[in-house]
């Protein structure tokens, strides 16, 4: 995960991170992909808790596209990186312990 969290520049808005976890959510949802219902259901908490990842404006460039930014995405479920909460960057790891009881 950390090797692919190479974007750059300035962080998205807290709408345009808002609706790209709700996308991977929908498209998670689905169940055509290998992965717990537990990442799905942490991936909805951050949401409605407002918690979003920082995810640079900036990515990759290849056949997927989005390879970096759901990298990102992904850092905070882990506790890496940086997340906003209410209306503040926090390393994630805060971030979560924040809203323990929410995982």
């Amino acid at each position: 995960m950390l090797s692919h969290a190479a974007g750059v520049g300035d962080p998205l808005d807290d709408a345009m991170v808002r609706l790209i976890m709700v996308l991977k959510i929908n498209s998670l949802a689905r169940g055509f992909s290998g992965i717990r219902l537990s990442v799905i259901e942490a991936l909805i908490a951050l949401v409605n808790a407002g918690v979003y990842p920082l995810i640079p404006a900036k990515g990759s460039v290849g056949a997927s596209g989005d390879l970096a930014p759901l990298a990102h995405l992904s850092l905070t479920l882990l506790g890496e990186g940086k997340a906003r909460w209410q209306g503040e960057w926090l390393p994630a790891q805060t971030a979560l312990k924040a809203l323990r009881g929410l995982f």
